[in-house]
Order: C-alpha cells, then structure tokens, then sequence
C-alpha cells in the first residue's frame, strides 16, 4: 500500500500493481481475510481511486475493483456503467457481473434497467446489452425480467436477436433465473411471432467441451453484430463445473467500436461517432488482466496494415503453478510414507485481426492454448532403501475462434468458426525401488499416449448458411480480386470447412 501511494515513475508498472492488488484482495476477502487494517487501506484505495481517478488512470482502477469482488463497490461501480466512455461502462459491468447476485440490490437492478432502455447518457447497444446480461445474472424478479423482455419490442434487430438468443441459452443451462424467465415467456404480449421473428446475425451459444462423472467443461460463446453486420463484441467462456461449484478458467472478450466510417455505414439506432477501435481482454481463473490494444484511430489501423508482420497479439502468456502438495504418513507398520504433488498449467491467449482493404476481407483469429502437467509421487522411504511409483499426465489443447468477414457487397458475408485442435493426452506410470546406499534404481515404466480427435464447436444454424454462402462465392471473387495470400487462405478454410461436420446450437 505504501509503494502504490509514492508516485510510480513508469505508468505501466503503476497500472498493473493496481490490478494485482485487487486480485490479492480479492483472494484475502474469499478466505474473510480483509476485514484487518490493511485489507481496509486496500479498499478505500480502491474505491477512492474509481471514485476520483480521471479518464487516463480510471481503467486499472476499474480492473482492481472487478478482481477484489468487493461488495461495497457496487455504487461507484453503477455511475460509471451509466457514464459516457464505452471501455469504462464494460469494464464496470464486467466487475458486477463477478459479484454473487445478492449483492446486487432492488435499486442497482432498478439501475441497470434504465441503462438496458439507454437512459441518461447511455445510447451505446453494446453497453446497453451488458447491462441486459448483468441484470439477467443477478437473478432479477418476474416484473424486472418481464419488462427486460418487453422492452425488445423497440430494440433494433440485433439487439433483440442476442437477447433472445442468450435467454434461451440461460434456459439450456437450467441458470438460476431460467424459471423467471420461462414464466415471462408465457406472457401473450412477448409469445408472439413479431417477438420470435427478428431476424439478425448476433448469437449467444452454450455447449458441453468435455463431460465426465465428477465434472464438465462447457464453453458460452457470445457474439454481438452492428445492424450494418460487422462485429462489436465477441465473448467465449470456459466454465469447469463440478457437483456444486463452477470455475471460470478463462474468459476473451474482443470488442470494436467505430468501424462503420472506416466501411462507410452509418451509426447503430442511438450509437455514437467513435474514433475506429480494436481491444482485447483476457480473464484467467477469475482475474482480469489489462486490455490489449489492436489499433485506436483509422491512422492507426492503416499504420498496422502496412507493418504488420502477421504475428498474433499476445494478450496473456505465462506459466502457473495451480498446486504444490506434500505429505508424510507414518503407516502402523511403522514405515515412512511420502507422497508428493505439483499441478502446473502453462497458458497462451492471442488474438489477430487481418484486414485486406484489396480483398475486401476481415479476419480475426482469438486462440486459445493451454498445457497441464499433473505430477504425483508416492514412495516408502527407510534409512536402507525406498520404493514407490511416480505418475505424470500432461495434454495440450488449443482452441481458436475465427471471423471471417467479406464487405465486397452488401449485406456483408460473415462465417465463424469455433475449433478445438487435435491434442495428445499422456501417462506414465514408473515403478522404482532402490537402495539409498547405491546409484542403481530398478524401475519399470508404463506409457500410454492418446490423441485426442479435433472438432468443431457448435454454433447458430444460420452461421451455417452464411458460412456456405460465403464459400459459394469464391468463384465470382476469383474473378474481381487478385489473388493473394489472403485468397488463398480463404480457399484452404473452405477445403477445411467441408471435411467437418456442420454443427448447430
């Protein structure tokens, strides 16, 4: 606390204590470890600084609020969702959504409410959906969630495409608030075709990765489209759910703000002339991390096109240490038992965006990569020998989220994709036993190696449409457009696309 009061030279270092510091808070006040003279100092610095921070320094504060979880933050936490900046409205969203859904009183739903319709200074569709989600998430009552509904009646396509498209996801996965849901739905004036019927590219998704006795492994993919068809915000969860709890492990938002002026569209019903932006952000087992700036400013963007070298942007890499356990038993025979293990999860986010102006194609790649390794040894020790088995198991697994997009027409073409790679699961298993007094070690050794089959994930049937649509096209491209690197990565994604099954939600 003392180190983040002194003034900071470098900016960047300053943000990111800032952020850290929440996310140790956010640990001290799970195990009810925050209630001392520190963890209050590290609140009130908290609280003080999103209260009182100006527009250059407000978004770390923002991020430590989002990751200390901490309840009296609700307040601070509203008027910014409800305030002009885009990133600071999502970022203080984002923080709510965290927070358990008692903490989430009658007026701050009542709030978030009238920030749904775009009251005040909220006109932004994509905040205004957030504000939706947050709503949803807190497990509002009948009349809130009947009035949330109502109110897609005057929502643009879009808007109401993704509403209805994630309240059906919230009933799939039997959400806490599905029942409420469910009753609304049953209300004549929302059960009609004109509510059913709107049409729209926006989608949110949910499905099982892998399924198993003791747990599962689900993924929620959101994606927001403009009315004009380019993307405003993509969002993919990994969720671990067990008998009775759920784990985030990781969450990638991509967010673009103003690309209408770069394509010459206009502006969303109640959306604003923004500067062209591209953003990305990473959460990793309930910590978010800084946002990652593609480009800001259509100067920028075109600076980006022509010194790209292709690499991906790398919005977090690194490697954690999840477990480190060891043990000694004494067994009634009077031997020494030691066991010992280490759980290490090693992890790369990335992100790219390729714009070809030539081409007239946008592509945005987020992937995903992740490796574990589970190390656990079992040995009888005494003073003359021991003896015991070591077991190791690691696998690596990559997915990847792909939008492509073709604006050499209008409507736009847009095809997504959604993959898990093809990733090896190991084991070995070796026995060993020696005398402590000599070099030698007698082992045997057990290997099993399985590859596990890549797939596609599941999305909307219409992203099937548009995705053969947009294939069925490159005979016409081929004729009005060079060809080019670019070209012929498209035509590899159609000769990949057809080995696949076509999933849908």
């Amino acid at each position: 606390m003392t180190i983040l009061q002194l003034k900071i030279a470098s900016t960047e270092v300053h943000h990111t204590a800032i952020i850290v510091l929440g996310a140790v808070l956010g640990r001290l006040c799970k195990a009810e470890l925050c209630h001392d003279e520190v963890g209050k100092a590290a609140i009130s610095f908290l609280s003080h600084g999103a209260a009182h921070a100006d527009d250059t320094t407000l978004l770390p504060f923002l991020i430590g609020l989002a990751n200390a979880h901490i309840p009296s933050s609700v307040p601070v936490l509203l008027r910014h969702a409800a305030g002009a900046s885009p990133q600071a409205a999502a970022l203080s969203m984002a923080a709510l959504q965290r927070l358990p859904a008692k903490f989430i009183s009658a007026e701050a739903q009542i709030s978030l409410l009238a920030i749904s319709r775009g009251e005040g200074s909220t006109h932004d569709p994509a905040i205004r959906i957030l504000a939706i989600e947050t709503l949803l998430m807190s497990e509002p009552p009948y009349d809130i969630v009947r009035a949330l509904l109502a109110d897609l009646h005057n929502a643009t396509s879009e808007m109401a495409r993704f509403v209805l498209a994630k309240v059906a996801a919230m009933i799939r996965a039997s959400h806490p608030v599905s029942l409420t849901i469910q009753k609304a739905l049953r209300d004549p004036f929302i059960k009609n075709y004109d509510f059913f019927s709107r049409d729209g590219l926006s989608s949110a998704c949910w499905g099982f990765i892998s399924q198993a006795n003791a747990s599962n492994i689900t993924y929620n993919l959101d994606i927001l489209f403009s009315t004009n068809g380019l993307m405003r915000r993509s969002n993919m969860d990994v969720i671990l759910q067990g008998h009775r709890d759920a784990l985030l492990v990781s969450q990638v938002t991509l967010e673009a703000e103003g690309l209408q002026s770069i394509f010459g569209e206009g502006l969303d019903a109640g959306g604003e002339d923004t500067d062209a932006t591209a953003r990305m952000s990473a959460l990793l087992f309930g910590v978010q991390l800084k946002p990652v700036e593609f480009f800001r400013g259509y100067g920028d963007l075109l600076s980006k096109i022509w010194s790209s070298t292709g690499e991906p942007t790398t919005a977090v890499k690194g490697l954690l240490s999840l477990s480190r356990h060891q043990q000694e038993l004494v067994l009634g025979s009077g031997l020494t038992l030691i066991l010992h293990g280490d759980v290490a999860l090693g992890i790369d986010i990335t992100g790219n965006i390729d714009v070809s102006i030539w081409n007239a194609k946008s592509k945005t790649v987020i992937s995903s990569k992740g490796a574990v390794v589970v190390l656990a040894t079992a040995a009888v020790v005494t003073e003359n020998w021991k003896k015991g088995v070591e077991v190791t198991t690691d696998a690596e697994v990559q997915f990847d989220t792909t939008t492509t997009v073709h604006f050499s027409r209008s409507p736009y073409l847009i095809c997504l994709q959604m993959e898990r790679s093809t990733f090896p699961y190991r084991e070995k298993m070796v026995h060993f036993s020696a005398y402590q007094k000599e070099e030698h070690v007698l082992e045997s050794k057990r290997v099993r190696v399985v590859r596990i089959p890549g797939a596609e994930l599941p999305l909307h049937p219409a992203n099937s449409e548009m995705c053969k649509q947009m294939f069925a096209t490159l005979g016409s491209l081929r004729s009005s457009v060079a060809e080019s690197d670019s070209f012929t990565d498209l035509q590899g994604m159609k000769g990949e696309l057809a080995n696949k099954n076509t999933w849908s939600c």
